[in-house]
């Protein structure tokens, strides 16, 4: 691999943790949810006038859209309640074990058939997550409710990613991702209203952030579209699906030093261990299809 598709895919890996962690650090991860919605959906409409492209290309797979963008709304919905109840170097990491749902997708439903290297990485896979969220006296869960929030995130990430394989073969990459993410807002603000604190008000709730923290919030939003971005340029210039996609497991062990270093969760040397285990499986998943 070459060495500039090489440092793509890991700048992709270092920035895609910022996310998560600003909804998760923030005393209303609500409204950084859709704040970064909003700024994905500028950004892509942006990018497209910039390249040329219309955006009415979509009609051509208007269903794999709509269904991506519901498929969105879950995984948010699923994750900042994960986010919400739990450690941040525990969880992304088992969030972000999506590769594993697509492989028992594929054997399931696409006549895929596992190998031995698959087996061992399905293994490791379940290992690091098991270990990243036990807590010795707690029994075998630490917290069922929220393993299961986070594995429901995990789900829906690895769908989402199916539908955006498939959208890509026919419309530009961020076609897919302006309606996908157009689609989102709305759901996601009705739900994030509904479900709001009693004594907050509607609109301060959902958008008082621009107010306060403008900045921050089009920076994030911006840090997870250039990750995206990037990972596109990667593709573009010949960088192996999986080879890249083993790359971009580096933002495990990097969401597990964040949790350490900036939110000071405990037991990281312990945590990080147990990520490396997972990301490893995830690679041996990735690199055995």
């Amino acid at each position: 691999m070459e060495l500039n598709i090489f440092v793509l895919a890991l700048t992709s890996a270092v920035l895609h943790p910022w996310r998560e962690f600003y909804i998760k650090q923030n005393s209303n991860p609500e409204g950084v949810c859709l704040a970064v919605m909003m700024v994905w959906t500028v950004l892509a409409a942006l990018h497209a006038f910039w390249e040329g492209i219309e955006l009415s290309s979509i009609k051509m797979i208007w269903p794999i859209a709509l269904t991506s963008g519901c498929g969105f709304v879950c995984y948010f919905t699923f994750a900042l309640r994960t986010y919400r109840d739990c450690d941040f170097s525990s969880y992304y990491p088992i969030i972000r074990a999506y590769p594993l749902f697509i492989a028992i997708f594929s054997f399931l439903f696409l006549g895929k058939f596992y190998s031995l290297i698959l087996v061992f990485g399905i293994i490791l896979v379940f290992l690091g997550a098991f270990f990243l969220q036990y807590r010795r006296g707690l029994g075998l869960l630490a917290q069922p409710k929220t393993l299961s929030l986070a594995v429901f995130a995990m789900i829906v990430h690895g769908f989402v990613t199916i539908m955006d394989a498939r959208a890509v073969q026919t419309v530009e990459p961020m076609v897919q991702f302006f309606w996908v993410s157009l689609i989102a807002i709305i759901p996601l603000a009705v739900i994030f209203a509904l479900t709001r604190p009693k004594e907050s008000h509607v609109i301060e709730h959902l958008f008082g952030g621009w107010r306060q923290t403008p900045g921050s919030f089009i920076m994030v939003g911006t840090s997870a579209y250039v990750s995206y971005i990037l990972m596109l340029m990667a593709f573009k210039l010949g960088g192996e699906v999986a080879a890249l996609s083993s790359i971009r497991q580096a933002s495990i062990p990097i969401s597990v030093l964040i949790g350490g270093l900036l939110l000071k969760e405990k037991n990281i040397f312990e945590r990080l261990i147990w990520s490396l285990v997972l990301a490893s499986g995830i690679v041996l998943i990735i690199l055995s299809n």
